[in-house]
């Protein structure tokens, strides 16, 4: 899909300052500088902000160099043009006035003297974007588990990795589990946001944002756990919602570790926005008795033909078998994951994806999953033999 060059407005109060910022955007070739302003926004009905909204601003350039002037024109133009991009050029860059201009509804902060690779990446950043809202949303993909160390947060990572070895494809992993999420500690990450930051800036959640929250690990982007220890988290619904549309638009796989004892409203949000719900169990009985009863209540909120049931860690020396627990949960069996404990902990104890490390049947496994979950055609190398060069297709 073509994109024409962006619409873009400058806010400035100084002539000199705005020419010379209108020239750097010119130096671009990705927008257009539509309106200059040499007044600051200061209600959404003056001029400054009428002739911004005339003008079918794309993207505004607000020049902080009017300290105080510059906070207000981002707030009234969040109001006024809820759809543009607003940046930010300014030269003085300490910590304070930064936290103030995102929370004033600022995408990108740009320091001055401004570099030409800088802005280029934010417009580049706001056309993606574009891209992605004229785009079809992604999948969402939800693995639960009624019992825990039922091994679901290690089926999540292990799926993200392997659906992110496409390289066309962008992939994310959410971690919902509480009282505190592992999947950052699995991959031995140290993480600045978590999924807290992204439900707490819900209202003004975009790709852009979502991406600042993200840590990446292995090919694909990854929102860890809750900031704190929380037994009971008092999730937003709303918030959650905000979340899992914005990740489906930035995203063409999200995968995301979520835990049963959510409010009901909450799961039924998860329900609703996901093509699938994988509920892992292992061949042990207390895990057969709770899963059992997990797919009463999924099935009691519109879960439906969504739900699909592995088997993780099968083994055919175990005293509950796959005909035995298909009859228990009058339900097939999806997907089976054969038992690789030793495996399965060296990765997490390595910090990396099982399917990024080993060559296992567990691994291959994996591959196998993500393939048929995400309906992608198995990748396949040609190798070549032989005096005369025959060729051969490998999967």
């Amino acid at each position: 899909m073509h994109f024409s060059q962006l619409r873009l407005g400058i806010v400035s109060s100084s002539e000199e300052r705005s020419k010379t910022l209108a020239a750097q955007v010119r130096d671009t070739g990705l927008a257009q500088v539509a309106v200059q302003t040499r007044q600051h926004c200061q209600t959404k009905g003056d001029l400054p902000t009428r002739q911004l909204i005339d003008g079918q601003v794309e993207v505004v350039l607000v020049d902080m160099d009017g300290g105080q002037l510059g906070i207000t024109s981002l707030t009234i133009l969040r109001q006024a043009l809820p759809d543009a991009w607003l940046l930010v050029a300014s030269p003085h860059s300490d910590p304070q006035l930064i936290i103030e201009t995102m929370r004033a509804g600022a995408r990108e902060f740009l320091s001055e003297p401004l570099a030409a690779a800088a802005l280029s990446q934010a417009l580049d950043r706001c056309v993606a974007e574009k891209r992605l809202t004229n785009s079809k949303n992604g999948q969402v993909y939800c693995v639960t588990t009624a019992k825990g160390g039922s091994g679901a947060t290690s089926v999540a990572i292990n799926l993200a990795a392997s659906l992110a070895e496409h390289k066309h494809f962008r992939v994310s992993l959410i971690d919902l589990n509480s009282p505190v999420g592992d999947a950052a500690a699995y991959l031995n990450l140290r993480t600045q946001f978590t999924v807290s930051d992204a439900l707490e800036a819900a209202s003004r959640l975009d790709t852009v944002l979502l991406e600042s929250f993200m840590t990446h690990s292995h090919g694909f982007s990854v929102l860890p756990g809750l900031r704190d220890f929380d037994p009971n988290p008092l999730l937003d619904t709303g918030a959650l919602s905000r979340l899992l549309d914005v990740a489906s638009q930035s995203y063409a796989y999200t995968i995301v570790d979520l835990p049963a004892t959510l409010a009901v409203e909450q799961i039924q949000v998860a329900v609703c926005m996901s093509s699938a719900i994988v509920v892992v169990l292992t061949p042990e009985l207390p895990a057969l008795w709770r899963t059992d009863r997990l797919l009463r209540f999924l099935r009691a909120n519109g879960a439906g033909s969504k739900v699909q049931i592995l088997l993780n860690r099968d083994d055919k020396s175990s005293e509950i078998g796959g005909k035995e627990i298909e009859s228990v949960l009058e339900r097939a069996i999806a997907w089976r994951l054969p038992n690789n404990y030793s495996a399965a902990i060296q990765a997490i104890n390595s910090g990396r994806p099982l399917v990024t490390a080993n060559h296992s049947e567990l691994a291959r496994k994996y591959k196998d999953l993500a393939q048929q979950i995400g309906g992608i055609a198995p990748q396949t190398r040609t190798r070549f033999f032989g005096l005369l060069g025959r060729k051969q297709e490998v999967r």
